[in-house]
């Protein structure tokens, strides 16, 4: 008698797993505009709580739809639409904040658990505000057409979101990896300015002290970096102080080409999603945590075995996760050398004169966590992520 319940709680559990899972952090109603398919304007009319899915109560919300933006609605303007929140399953929006008469830019979904009618739609509430009340704060007096003209604006060119595509968090030299222009700067400024669709951004202005690859400006130039605004993921420069030296992973591909000397710097934010930090604070000091002679090798060996696809695709290392032992096979070319380093970039073990097509390394005096292999062979060099359970 027990099993019927418990399958059925399984299967609510899996709903919510579904329904209440967030890739990134999204604070932000115009950066949840691309999370949705559904654009309105709308008037609040009612709110009622109705028996919805596995009989758990939900807020059930009435709203005219006054404008459409940029979408597949096939409501009529000025009917009524129905609009699901909260309830013991979803993350639906609150919607009890609502007052009747209350004019409304929703952000909507309809993948919530089964397929609705063209009129019903879902509101999440999970990963930041999905709407924008116009008479609230967020939108800085502007009026409705200022706002949806922005949000068209958004919705034409945006095509970043505030995601991650890994499991595990990654670390800075994961992110070497992922980005095409590496370099040494100092941090002078910050300021905020105007940026993207009438957005506040964060502006910081950098000294550049060396150029690891792609970045055709001559040293000691100063370069501009965009960080944080109500759109992108871009750092937070609120935590740098002026003179902090540090390697920048950085990229030009935020909604618009930029100028030569203007850079954009992903945010470290989204830690427990998997982005991890797009920097790293360097000392000169060869004793500190990350000197600069260590780290500027280590990125460097990493742009390195990106070009050498071949290579790093046939060279295996296992068991990965591993507790103590691992191996490191290099059927095409002898290994000569391997290098073992944290997450912060210390070297913890190098091995030299090698000579073979296999290398056996121990982990079992470390903690447990994310290493690197450097690994040098007679035909080019590869790099490998570890884990250590």
């Amino acid at each position: 008698m027990k099993t019927l319940p418990l399958l059925l709680a399984l299967l609510i559990f899996s709903k919510i797993t579904i329904a209440c899972s967030c890739i990134g952090y999204e604070a932000n109603f115009y950066k949840n505009l691309s999370a949705n398919q559904y654009h309105c304007v709308a008037v609040f009319e009612s709110m009622e709580l109705t028996t919805g899915y596995y009989d758990q109560i939900t807020q059930t919300g009435y709203y005219t739809l006054i404008d459409t933006i940029q979408n597949n609605f096939n409501t009529p303007i000025g009917d009524t639409i129905i609009v699901y929140g909260g309830n013991g399953v979803n993350c639906g929006a609150d919607l009890s904040q609502f007052t009747p008469g209350d004019t409304i830019i929703l952000a909507l979904g309809t993948t919530y658990y089964d397929e609705f009618d063209k009129e019903e739609f879902f509101l999440d509430g999970l990963c930041g505000v999905h709407y924008l009340t116009i008479n609230d704060e967020q939108n800085e007096g502007s009026s409705l057409e200022e706002i949806k003209h922005r949000v068209n604006t958004i919705l034409k060119h945006i095509d970043f979101k505030c995601h991650c595509s890994t499991i595990f968090p990654n670390t800075f030299y994961d992110n070497v990896a992922e980005h095409d222009y590496h370099c040494l700067a100092v941090f002078q400024e910050s300021s905020y300015q105007t940026g993207y669709a009438g957005q506040t951004t964060q502006m910081a202005h950098f000294l550049l002290l060396d150029t690891l690859n792609n970045i055709d400006i001559p040293l000691e130039q100063s370069i501009v970096v965009v960080g944080a605004d109500d759109l992108n993921c871009g750092e937070n420069f609120n935590l740098f102080s002026t003179g902090d030296t540090m390697f920048l992973a950085l990229s030009k591909s935020y909604y618009y080409p930029y100028q030569q000397d203007t850079f954009y710097l992903e945010g470290s934010a989204l830690d427990i999603y998997g982005c991890g930090p797009h920097y790293l604070k360097v000392s000169a000091a060869s004793n500190s945590p990350n000197p600069i002679d260590e780290v500027s090798n280590t990125i460097r060996s990493i742009i390195t075995s990106i070009e050498e696809t071949f290579l790093t695709a046939s060279i295996s290392l296992y068991p990965n996760p591993t507790e103590t032992i691992f191996r490191i096979e290099s059927p095409a070319a002898n290994i000569q050398r391997v290098s073992i380093f944290d997450v912060s970039g210390k070297t913890i073990r190098d091995t030299n004169n090698i000579n073979t097509t296999y290398f056996d390394g121990d982990l079992s005096h470390f903690p447990t966590g994310i290493y690197y292999a450097q690994i040098y062979t007679d035909k080019g060099n590869s790099f490998k992520k570890i884990v250590k359970k």
